[in-house]
C-alpha cells in the first residue's frame, strides 16, 4: 500500500465509507499524529478481540504493544511484520504512513490480516522462551522490555562495554546492577558514578585518584573510582554530562586499561567492566560536537534501550501492585483498597517520570491514606487533571462534531449512543 495522504482522521463518520471499510476482511486502525487511535473497523475488533470503547481516543501503546507499530512511528516509515493475538492466531501487520498535502506527518494506518501461508520460512513464530524474563525481580510482562532484559543478561556473561539509554526514571541503574550481579564479576564491587553530579575540577581526581601534594588540598593519597572498582563493574551514569576534556581521558583508559593518578606517572592496571547510561541522545550530541564519536563507539558495544513506562503495555498495574505491597510491609499496614476509578486514572496517566515517579506516588498515597482506602480524590492533581482531559476527549468523540465544527443533530447523536452501547453491552 502506498503512502496515504490527507486522510481525515477525525471524520471517518460517513456511513457509506464506514460500511465499505467494515465489509473488508482486513483489520483497519487509524492512529493520529499524537498516537491516539481515532478509528477502527469491525474486522479489527474481531481479529484483536477488542471493542471500540476500549481503544478509541486512547494512546495506541496503552492497548496494543507491538514493535512494528513502535518502529514505524519512530522512523516515520512503512513497516510490516507478524503478531500473535490473544487466541494464538498469527496475524500479519502492515503500517502505512499518512502525510498531509504539505508533506507533514499526519498519522498512521494499521492493517491486520490473518496469515494463511504456513510456509515456515515466511512466518515468524513466537517462541515461549522469547518472553521469559531473565531478571524476575524486575517486574514486567512487556515483550519489548523483556527482550532488552534478555539482551542485558546475555551481555553480562561477557566483558563487553554496555550503554543503557532511556528516559529518566526508567531504571537504568537497576538494570546495570542486575548485569553486574549476573556476571562473573558479581563477587567484585559495583561502583556507581553520576558524571553530572561531580564538579568538573574534581572529576579527574574522583575517577582516577591523586597523590598527596598533587594540588592544593591534596593532603593524602586518594584511590579513584576506577581503582576502587577493580575486578568489578564501574557504572558511569549520565555519561552525556561528562566534559569533553574528561571524555578524552576516559577514552584512553578504556583503550589501554590503565590509569595514572594525578601527581604520579606510574600506570596502574585495571580490570573492570564499564556500563554507561544516559537519557541524552548521544548521536545528536556528536553532531553538535558535545560528545566524542570514538568514545561513543567504545561504550556502545552492547546497546540496551529501556522504553518509557507509558509504552509498557500492562506494566503499570503490575508495578502499582508491587510497590503497594512493598510499602504496606514497610509501614506495617495489613491491607489497602484502591477504588476502581483511582486505579483506572493511575493506568491512564502518562508517567513522565516513569517508574521513579510511580514508586514515589504509591509511597505518598500509602503514607497519607485514611482507613486503608485510596480514592480518586486522593490522587495528585497531575493525575486527576490528565484523567479528566482524557475523558473530555472521549466525550468529544461521542458528541460527534460535523465538518463545520458544530455539534450534530440529536438524532445522529442518539444513533451514536445506541451504537456504542450495543458494542459495549451487546444489547
Amino acid at each position: 500500500m502506498a503512502l496515504i495522504r490527507s486522510l481525515p482522521l477525525n471524520n471517518v463518520e460517513d456511513n457509506n465509507i464506514e460500511n465499505i471499510v467494515d465489509s473488508i476482511k482486513y483489520g483497519i486502525c487509524i492512529i493520529d499524529n499524537k498516537n491516539y487511535v481515532s478509528y477502527i473497523n469491525k474486522y479489527f475488533t474481531k481479529l484483536l478481540n477488542i471493542s471500540k470503547h476500549e481503544i478509541i481516543n486512547r494512546k495506541v501503546f496503552k492497548i496494543i504493544n507491538n514493535s512494528v507499530i513502535h518502529d514505524s512511528i519512530k522512523s516515520k516509515s512503512n513497516k510490516s511484520g507478524f503478531f500473535q493475538n490473544s487466541d494464538g492466531k498469527m496475524l500479519k501487520i502492515s503500517t502505512n504512513i499518512i502525510y498531509d498535502d504539505n508533506e507533514v506527518y499526519n498519522g498512521i494506518v494499521l492493517v491486520y490480516s490473518e496469515e494463511e501461508n504456513k510456509n515456515k520460512n515466511n512466518i515468524i513464530t513466537i517462541k515461549k522462551d522469547d518472553i521469559k524474563n531473565p531478571y524476575p525481580e524486575i517486574k514486567s510482562k512487556d515483550s519489548r522490555f523483556i527482550r532488552e532484559l534478555k539482551k542485558a543478561y546475555k551481555a553480562s556473561k561477557s566483558n563487553a562495554n554496555i550503554l543503557i539509554t532511556g528516559e529518566s526514571g526508567t531504571g537504568k541503574e537497576i538494570i546495570a546492577n542486575e548485569i553486574h550481579n549476573s556476571s562473573k564479576r558479581s563477587a567484585g564491587k559495583f561502583v556507581a558514578v553520576n558524571c553530572g553530579a561531580i564538579p568538573e575540577n574534581l572529576l579527574e581526581s574522583y575517577l582516577f585518584g591523586h597523590k598527596k601534594g598533587a594540588f592544593t588540598g591534596a593532603i593524602n593519597d586518594k584511590i579513584g573510582q576506577f581503582e576502587y572498582a577493580n575486578g568489578g563493574t564501574l557504572f558511569l551514569d549520565e555519561i552525556g554530562e561528562l566534559p569533553l576534556s574528561m571524555q578524552v581521558k576516559l577514552l584512553r583508559v578504556i583503550q589501554e586499561r590503565k590509569i595514572s593518578k594525578i601527581g604520579c606517572n606510574k600506570l596502574i592496571d585495571i580490570d573492570i567492566r564499564i556500563v554507561a547510561a544516559t537519557n541524552n541522545n548521544l548521536e545528536s550530541m556528536i553532531e553538535e560536537n558535545k560528545f566524542r564519536k570514538d568514545l561513543y563507539y567504545r561504550l556502545n558495544v552492547i546497546p540496551i534501550n529501556l522504553i518509557p513506562l507509558r509504552q509498557r503495555c500492562g506494566d503499570i498495574e503490575i508495578l502499582i501492585e508491587y510497590f503497594k505491597n512493598e510499602y504496606l510491609e514497610i509501614n506495617n499496614i495489613e491491607k489497602l483498597e484502591i477504588s476502581e476509578v483511582a486505579l483506572e486514572a493511575l493506568n491512564e496517566y502518562e508517567w513522565p517520570g516513569n517508574i521513579r515517579e510511580l514508586k514515589n506516588i504509591i509511597e505518598r498515597l500509602i503514607v497519607l491514606m485514611e482507613d486503608s482506602y485510596i480514592d480518586y480524590y486522593d490522587l495528585p492533581s497531575t493525575i486527576t487533571n490528565y484523567y479528566n482531559e482524557i475523558n473530555h476527549k472521549k466525550v468529544d468523540y461521542l458528541i460527534n462534531y460535523n465538518t463545520n465544527g458544530d455539534i450534530e443533530t440529536f438524532d445522529i447523536y442518539e444513533k451514536e449512543i445506541y451504537k456504542l452501547a450495543y458494542e459495549r453491552y451487546g444489547t
